[in-house]
């Protein structure tokens, strides 16, 4: 290798090492502002965490009651719309037994007044009285016809309404029978987990209530679409969330605890390792 070679070489090697040098001297102003920022909301990232533990706690307990809960409400709403159903079916069919009352009161005294006046027709003393009182017989015969008829029509609509209520009634003592028995599950879990998840709760509550307002908000708007997840950790520059990279500026940042700051990938609020550790 020719001397004018190295020579040529030996920049390369400076600018590397400039390069380190001036990375590191980076790094040691961002360190510094991190040890010079005051107040620091350590305090809040810690509240935060823990809170993260209790929900992540709190799910798991609702992982274990499954979909029960969700399934007796469903339950309960059908139960309400075939009940209202029967409801409404049993007053119609009440209503089409008190018309087949009426129409067979009415039909019997048609026929009573069609035998009270065919003895009538005998003792007539001129044909207009005679023809009067056929007259009024052949009224009572409509009158019977109609009536008859409406009643075949109210028997068919009555069947029909007297099988679709028992349908509903045995779809509703179906239910009924299915909601008793997820019931006795959820309330045998409640029990078995009562006592923690109050202990679960009144933790929560306590650490909620020492954070501000806005801070509160972001955790429940997180929590809510994470769902016992609003919080994680910067571990080895990577979101233990979503496993997504931090950029080195930004988990210098976030180290420094100046103030909230939410993964880009996955909008969780993210902790310093060495914060909780």
């Amino acid at each position: 290798m020719t001397v004018n070679n190295i020579e040529n070489e030996k920049p390369e090697e400076m600018n590397s090492e400039d390069n380190v040098e001036k990375e590191s001297k980076v790094y040691e102003y961002f360190e510094a502002v991190d040890k010079s920022i005051k107040p620091r909301i350590e305090e809040e990232l810690k509240i935060l965490y823990e809170l993260c533990k209790i929900d992540e706690d709190l799910k798991d307990i609702d992982d274990e009651k499954g979909d029960l809960p969700d399934r007796i409400s469903e339950q309960k709403v059908t139960l309400d719309k075939i009940w209202e159903e029967l409801d409404s079916k049993t007053a119609e069919l009440a209503k089409l037994k008190d018309e087949e009352g009426s129409l067979r009161k009415t039909i019997k005294k048609g026929e009573d007044k069609i035998a009270k006046y065919d003895e009538q027709k005998y003792n007539a003393k001129s044909n207009k009285e005679y023809d009067t009182i056929m007259k009024s017989i052949d009224t009572q015969y409509e009158t019977i016809e109609k009536g008859e008829k409406r009643l075949k029509d109210l028997s068919e609509i009555e069947e029909i309404l007297s099988n679709e209520i028992q349908e509903l009634r045995a779809s509703s003592d179906e239910i009924s029978a299915d909601l008793k028995s997820n019931e006795d599950s959820l309330q045998e879990l409640d029990e078995k987990y009562s006592q923690e998840e109050l202990e679960l709760k009144n933790k929560k509550e306590k650490l909620t209530v020492r954070l501000e307002d806005h801070i509160k908000k972001l955790y429940e708007r997180i929590n809510k679409t994470m769902k016992g997840s609003a919080v994680a950790v910067v571990r080895r520059g990577n979101c233990s969330g979503c496993f997504n990279s931090i950029p080195p500026q930004r988990e210098i940042e976030i180290r420094s605890a100046a103030k909230l700051y939410t993964c880009q990938s996955c909008g969780r609020i993210l902790v310093d390792e060495k914060l909780i550790g």
